[in-house]
């Protein structure tokens, strides 16, 4: 897909030099500052004051490949390119409660001390995980971000949340609740690694490797926001005869007919996909490959243990509930066998 050269001729940004696109569905895209990457990926946006200043506010931001097929889709708010195929990614519609919470207390300013206060603890809290070569790499608890490997369609490597670092080996994730637990995300082929298809998250609340299997790495294709313009046109400098113009177009895009989804992993086979991931792992780390295979185990038997727990306290409040229908039942028949004999009393006195 060419990227092409234009110059804005926008009353805030006046000749002002902008990058644009426009891929199969016919639609314009300006591409950002920072946003043309390696193996042909582009961060582009619909909003082009977005792509000349990135402090105006953006709800439309998205990935194309090479070839101009979506990557990632054009509804969030900021993306960053971190190293080789991974991006940071910031939503722009908020999907977890702890940060709808926070956001709806924003102006409260005992809640805004408390959040400051919580979020150094956090930043305390990730930084003794990832070592001395770790990083923070988004810090908001009021917003909420994800890393998005560009290798395939909406491909998210972690969990929604407001707290993202990396070291040299892995990202780490941690939601705006201080007392919620770290995930960490191996991306290096060296690093301990267990069957990707499995999602599993490490939980290093405790140091024994406790795993956290999370489903919420499976996202929705969203619809995006038209962005309507008067002023969004600037002169085609490859071609100085023919004006470009933005201006009430129709931005709507064109989303893949089918979005695969990651599968809730099958009890049965972790063994197996275990003995795989030991089987390959470097020597030097087979024992901690062990123990977080044991960590693996055990915590499937507990979630399994928890649902069957769960699910014998609802079939104990359906029985509670059908013995009340039931005297519900009784009750009505007595009361219609009264109004009958009433029935017959007013019979008899007529």
């Amino acid at each position: 897909m060419e990227i092409k050269k234009g110059i804005s001729q926008m009353a805030e940004y006046p000749n002002v030099e902008i990058n644009y696109v426009m891929p199969k569905n016919g639609n314009m895209y300006y591409v950002l500052k920072d946003g043309e990457l390696d193996n042909g990926y582009i961060i582009a946006t619909l909003d082009p004051k977005y792509a000349i200043d990135e402090n105006n506010p953006s709800s439309d931001v998205g990935v194309f490949s090479e070839n101009g097929e979506i990557l990632i889709d054009f509804n969030k708010k900021s993306i960053k390119h971190i190293e080789d195929d991974y991006v940071l990614v910031e939503n722009a519609k908020l999907n977890t409660k702890e940060v709808m919470e926070v956001v709806a207390k924003k102006d409260d300013p005992n809640i805004s001390s408390e959040i400051a206060e919580k979020q150094e603890v956090i930043i305390d809290k990730m930084m003794a995980a990832m070592g001395s070569q770790g990083e923070i790499l988004f810090s908001n608890a009021y917003s909420e971000a994800n890393i998005y490997k560009l290798d395939s369609y909406n491909d998210i490597v972690g969990v929604d949340c407001s707290f993202i670092g990396k070291n040299e080996n892995s990202f780490f994730f941690h939601t705006n609740d201080v007392n919620s637990d770290l995930i960490i995300k191996p991306f290096k082929e060296d690093s301990v690694k267990v069957s990707e298809d499995e999602n599993i998250g490490l939980n290093i609340n405790n140091n024994i490797g406790d795993f956290d299997i999370s489903n919420d790495d499976l996202e929705s294709v969203k619809d995006h926001n038209d962005i309507n313009d008067e002023d969004q046109t600037f002169v085609d400098i490859e071609n100085t005869n023919n004006l470009v113009e933005n201006s009430n177009s129709d931005n709507s895009y064109q989303e893949p007919e089918k979005v695969e989804k990651e599968e809730i992993p099958d009890l049965t086979q972790t063994n197996t996909n275990l003995e795989d991931s030991i089987g390959k792992t470097n020597s030097t780390n087979k024992d901690e490959v062990l123990d977080n295979a044991i960590s693996v185990i055990e915590k499937l038997i507990a979630e399994t243990t928890k649902l069957n727990e769960r699910i014998s306290e609802l079939e104990e409040e359906l029985k509670e509930k059908s013995q009340i229908i039931a005297d519900s039942d009784e009750k009505k028949g007595e009361l219609n066998s009264l109004l009958d004999k009433a029935n017959e009393l007013l019979e008899d006195i007529k």
